[in-house]
C-alpha cells in the first residue's frame, strides 16, 4: 500500500455557487491532500486522512459568499468530503466516513 500511496494525492473538489438559486456552479475549487506518509490499511492513518480531508473541505468551501451562508457552506463541506472519500476508495476511510455521517444524523 505504501507504494501506491506514495504516488497518490487525493483531490478534493467543490463546486461553488454564488447564488443559492443557481443550478450550475460558477466555479470549481480544488485542494490536494497528501497521503504519501499514510498507510490506509491502518485505522489510525485512515483517521488522520479523514481529518486532512475535512480540513481541506472547510478551506475549499470557505469563500466570502459561502462563509456568510452557513447552510450552503455546510452542504459544500459535506459534498466535498463525500467526493474525496469516494475518490480515495479505501475501505477503512469509507467506514470511518459512514460512521461519522451516522453520528451526525443522530444529532
Amino acid at each position: 500500500m505504501k507504494t501506491f500511496t506514495a504516488f497518490f494525492v487525493a483531490t478534493l473538489s467543490s463546486f461553488v455557487n454564488a447564488d443559492a438559486s443557481a443550478e450550475q456552479p460558477l466555479y470549481r475549487r480544488d485542494a490536494a491532500v497528501q497521503v504519501a506518509d499514510l498507510d490506509l490499511t491502518s485505522r489510525r492513518d485512515a483517521a488522520v486522512l479523514y481529518e486532512r480531508i475535512g480540513y481541506a473541505a472547510r478551506i475549499v468551501c470557505t469563500t466570502g459568499v459561502l462563509s456568510a451562508r452557513r447552510v450552503e457552506w455546510t452542504r459544500c463541506v459535506s459534498a466535498a468530503i463525500d467526493s474525496a472519500v469516494e475518490g480515495v476508495d479505501a475501505p477503512l476511510l469509507t467506514a470511518l466516513h459512514l460512521q461519522e455521517r451516522e453520528q451526525l444524523a443522530r444529532l
